[in-house]
């Protein structure tokens, strides 16, 4: 494992470095700076824990599969110091892994999201001052469809395509009820119902790692077929029905990932407001599924509304000024 782990090290970093390249030209930084070494090591450590994980697994599956499946012994288990070895490098795993859970939490806390309401003024109230004639005002544009636009783009941050608490309802059924676990002992002959009147010796901590982690790997991809392929086509996609909601909302997004990167939801109405009564609404619905009006993407004839941007410096510099007041 030593050996794989220093000659995959090698393209691992190579691609971090390759990473950091791409976030320099998004973050608009032309220099090797400090910022640009810590996203070089946020990067690496998240490759290098999908490294080691991928050779502890690999090693650990190896042994479950063949270990057990031999009539004559030619492969043993590891040993003692062989096991020390094991545990050092799922720490290791586990402590860059954490790293770049750190760092993915700091990325998406300074994540620039900027809600554009296309909402325009509708109508005009004349209010009388004392003594005076009233001066007609423009109405209001309500805020709350914009409120709950942000709202619903909170909630969605959590949602995964599994579940976690059927993942580990699944896993200890598996292990526990159906009996895996007893594979998991270093006799070569083992059975999920074993005899308790014979001798059962005690279990492998490679071995366990490998069941354990082939079950949770085995029903999380089970989970994300069927969520992929199934329930978000014929049921429910909660990112689909989040750009459908901003159409309805005529609120567009901005969410800036980088200095001069991110993605826009283009949500404008193509009935021009949204601002109305349930009436007025259903006939706007209405008069979309007979094609009566044009279509919610962003170029004529299409239906295209999710998009990734590289800002320009002009743009930027526009954009920074618009929050200036803002951040004051």
């Amino acid at each position: 494992m030593t050996l794989a782990a220093i000659i995959l090290s090698v393209p691992a970093l190579l691609y971090a470095a390759l990473k950091t390249t791409a976030w320099r030209r998004r973050a608009g930084r032309l220099t090797i700076d400090v910022p640009a070494f810590l996203k070089f090591f946020a990067f690496a450590s998240g490759l290098l824990s999908d490294m080691l994980f991928v050779i502890v697994y690999g090693a650990a599956f190896y042994l479950l599969l063949f270990y057990k499946r031999q009539s004559t012994v030619k492969i043993l288990l590891p040993t003692p110091d062989q096991e020390a070895l094991f545990s050092i490098f799922i720490g290791g795993a586990f402590f860059l892994k954490f790293m770049d859970l750190i760092h993915l939490v700091i990325a998406q806390c300074t994540i620039d999201i900027f809600f554009i309401d296309w909402e325009r003024p509708r109508g005009q109230t004349t209010q009388p001052a004392t003594g005076t004639e009233g001066k007609p005002t423009s109405n209001p544009v309500s805020i709350w469809r914009t409120y709950f636009v942000a709202n619903e783009w909170n909630e969605i941050q959590t949602s995964r395509r599994s579940s976690p608490l059927f993942q580990i309802c699944c896993v200890l059924f598996f292990l526990k009820v159906v009996g895996l676990e007893n594979l998991c002992t270093y006799d070569i002959y083992s059975s999920t119902t074993p005899d308790t009147t014979e001798y059962i010796s005690e279990d492998s901590k490679v071995l366990r790692f490998a069941m354990a982690t082939t079950l949770y790997l085995v029903i999380g991809s089970f989970q994300w077929i069927f969520f992929t392929f199934i329930y978000e086509r014929f049921i429910e996609n909660n990112l689909q029905n989040f750009v459908d909601l901003c159409s309805m909302a005529n609120v567009s997004i901005f969410v800036l990932a980088n200095r001069k990167y991110g993605y826009y939801i283009h949500g404008r109405s193509v009935h021009g407001f949204a601002d109305t009564d349930m009436k007025n609404m259903r006939d706007q619905l209405k008069r979309e599924e007979d094609n009566l009006c044009g279509q919610r993407g962003l170029l004529p004839n299409s239906e295209e509304q999710t998009f990734e941007m590289q800002l320009p410096d002009k743009m930027r510099e526009q954009y920074d000024r618009i929050l200036l007041p803002l951040v004051r």
